[in-house]
């Protein structure tokens, strides 16, 4: 069983300079891969992590500090820091560390398992780290009739213009999970070669909605996550009630017994779709990958059970450049937990620490062509002090 259960990582991609890089600076994706046995499929190894996570293998919290933001429409979001000194403006003599923002899924938040190990690893790497918390999160509250989804950007390019101004010469990286890859996604192919990230790296994708709707639909995903996922948005709604009573049937929305119908019931309407079919079809990344112009790496696993393989851009990532496929044969989401006994390290953070490492040590020599908005001035040095 345990032969068995090995696998090898598979990279799909164009830019042959970029697999050079990684093939170069992460090890790890080389390495033959053990995924743990006795719970090897992806719904059981997906929920595992959960579980253990946040028992048997507790990771320790971050004392995060807040800063919090209003947005133009008078929305509050909710960035939190891992590092003391995120209030101070960035000079060019200082150095100053560099920054991974971290994007979590539609129902996570900065206290999930898998932030908080992120966070401990880029601190042991001498890297400033900020999660960016989507609204009525991490201790913001709803302030409007506006939340998140998806294809929405407005809130991400809001936060990177506030980071842009207060840390102009702190290189960043983004690293995002599940829909968070689908917002850094959208925000990468509507920004381009304006970017101000380096590079990116994102984990368990949803590539296309309508996939990831039809699994959470038609499978037993049904009776896991799609009634888990729906339970925490109902929760939200019904929480915020009073700020969407007057646009909202907010009894309706309540009765949604599915993902796709509350997504048709409210953000359908609250972001502007005449449809949901429009809707979904906006939330698809496969078709905005050729204006990506930044490199990103994308860990998925096959037997993922909420974003299907079936939907991975193999076709896209071998025409398109900057972007390369790293897919896994087990992981399932956001877990890829490895070896007998599955503590806190697993082949996602080791994924995470090697690839931010390197590109902040090597990307500017080896793998940068160009800097964002063409700014040479935006050359850096990594200072770990």
């Amino acid at each position: 069983r345990l032969v068995i259960s090995a696998c090898n990582c598979i990279l799909i991609g164009k830019d042959a300079r970029f697999k050079l890089f990684l093939n170069k600076h992460c090890p790890v994706l080389n390495e033959t891969y053990w995924p743990t046995f006795w719970c090897i499929e992806g719904t059981m190894m997906s929920l595992m992590r959960v579980f253990l996570h946040a028992t048997i293998f507790r990771v320790a919290g971050v004392n995060y500090i807040s800063e919090m933001l209003t947005a133009s429409d008078g929305g509050e979001i909710c960035l939190q820091w891992a590092d003391t000194g995120y209030k101070q403006r960035d000079s060019k003599d200082m150095n100053p560390k560099p920054i991974i923002l971290l994007l979590y899924g539609v129902t996570g938040n900065s206290d999930d398992g898998y932030i908080l190990e992120l966070v401990n690893i880029a601190s042991n790497l001498g890297y400033r780290s900020v999660v960016m918390n989507y609204r009525g999160k991490g201790g913001a509250i709803f302030k409007t009739a506006k939340g998140h989804c998806p294809p929405y950007t407005g809130d991400l390019e809001f936060v990177m213009e506030h980071l842009k101004t207060n840390h102009p010469h702190s290189v960043m990286v983004c690293v995002a999970v599940s829909m968070g890859a689908t917002v850094l996604f959208n925000y990468l192919a509507k920004t381009g070669h304006d970017c101000w990230f380096k590079a990116a790296l994102v984990v368990s994708t949803a590539w296309d909605m309508i996939s990831v709707n039809n699994v959470l639909e038609n499978t037993v995903s049904r009776f896991i996550f799609n009634k888990h996922i729906l339970g925490k948005l109902k929760d939200m709604v019904d929480k915020n009630s009073h700020l969407l009573q007057r646009d909202y049937d907010v009894e309706y929305i309540l009765k949604s017994a599915t993902i796709r119908e509350f997504e048709e019931r409210v953000l359908v309407q609250m972001f502007g779709y005449r449809n949901v079919e429009e809707y979904y079809n906006d939330c698809c990344i496969h078709q905005k990958i050729s204006s990506v112009k930044i490199p990103v790496l994308c860990l998925n696993a096959d037997n993922d059970p909420i974003s299907p393989k079936c939907a991975f851009p193999i076709k896209e990532a071998s025409q398109y450049s900057n972007i390369v496929l790293a897919i896994t044969s087990h992981g399932g989401h956001v877990a890829f937990c490895e070896r007998l006994i599955p503590s806190r390290a697993n082949y996602m953070n080791r994924v995470f620490k090697e690839y931010v490492d390197a590109i902040f040590k090597f990307g500017e020599k080896e793998l940068f062509t160009t800097m964002p908005n063409n700014d040479a001035s935006n050359t850096f040095h990594v200072n770990h002090d």
